[in-house]
């Protein structure tokens, strides 16, 4: 049929290659993985592990450099007190800004005068809308 993977030659493992092209590991998605072909009958349990993997697994290490950065300025014990919807309102606010506060309390620095009116004219229009 039209989704026959058996010609493919996949196993259970994901080829990690550097930028010259060369092959520098090989990471299984099952133990034995190297030896486990990907049939008709395992390919959704293949795709979803190397989904898994690559979802997870690739960006671990940028996760781990983020939290180690979050720690320093916050404790993870502090942190621990929230729950995630409480940890989005904390960093990034409610989302709602009020523009008369914003504007009463913006200060503008540089260019000349008539720069900054023109430029803070089309800033509160875009703020505003």
């Amino acid at each position: 049929g039209n989704n026959d993977v058996n010609e493919m030659e996949l196993v259970f493992a994901e080829e990690k290659y550097n930028r010259a092209g060369q092959l520098e590991k090989v990471i299984e998605l099952l133990t034995g993985g190297v030896q486990m072909p990907v049939t008709n009958d395992n390919k959704i349990l293949y795709l979803n592990l190397l989904a898994q993997y690559r979802l997870a697994n690739q960006v671990r290490e940028e996760v781990e450099h983020f939290l180690k950065g979050l720690n320093e300025l916050v404790p993870e014990n502090l942190l621990a007190i929230f729950d995630e919807n409480e940890l989005e309102l904390l960093m990034c606010g409610t989302g709602d800004i009020n523009v008369c506060d914003f504007k009463a309390h913006a200060v503008v620095v540089g260019g000349s005068w008539h720069f900054r009116e023109k430029v803070m004219r089309w800033f509160w229009t875009v703020v505003s809308s």
